[in-house]
């Protein structure tokens, strides 16, 4: 989370990935509608193949390039062109120039799960407990508990570790874990 003095910022970071997340307009702001996000992505930067399985997803380039792997398929945006993936929809993001790029992420329906789990993912991220390599917590109980709050962000071969996920989640509410992850990192609502 970036802050100036008291004040929270609507926007995250994740050190690991090196880009920045700003939110425009939550679920709730916007009654449901959508989720909006303006991502700053480094060259060379990504954010993990995932699926949104309830959502669909409207990318939008603003500026530099960005590059999505669609179904083992390439499609590049420049500034203006945007593109919309479908609910279960597999997808990977990317930033495969030299430059930096900024594009806007519909997600619509609005998706608080989604809100939440990212900023705990970047918070996690932040305070060295959250692999960019492998794109899970370190900690089973904060892993399993994502998996529970929003299925999208965790790697595909977890899903075949569905019910322990479960298992881990319970814990992670039965022992203050997931109340602790929301206190100390979703501060956007």
């Amino acid at each position: 989370m970036v802050t100036h003095g008291r004040h929270v910022l609507r926007t995250i970071r994740n050190p690991a990935a090196r880009d920045y997340i700003t939110f425009i307009e939550t679920s709730s702001e916007s009654q449901g509608r959508h989720t909006l996000l303006e991502v700053i992505l480094p060259p060379n930067g990504n954010v993990p193949a995932h699926a949104q399985h309830q959502h669909e997803e409207t990318f939008t380039c603003l500026d530099g390039e960005l590059t999505l792997l669609i179904n083992k398929q390439f499609v590049h945006l420049k500034p203006g062109e945007s593109i919309t993936i479908l609910p279960g929809t597999r997808h990977r993001i990317t930033n495969r120039s030299a430059q930096t790029c900024q594009f806007r992420w519909e997600i619509a329906p609005g998706c608080p799960n989604f809100e939440q789990s990212i900023q705990i993912a970047y918070g996690l991220a932040c305070d060295g407990q959250y692999s960019h390599r492998t794109g899970i917590p370190r900690s089973p109980l904060a892993m399993g508990y994502l998996y529970t709050l929003d299925d999208s962000g965790l790697p595909r071969w977890l899903f075949l570790a569905a019910p322990v996920m479960r298992w881990l989640s319970r814990k992670a509410i039965e022992k203050g874990v997931a109340a602790t992850l929301h206190r100390r990192y979703v501060m956007i609502r």
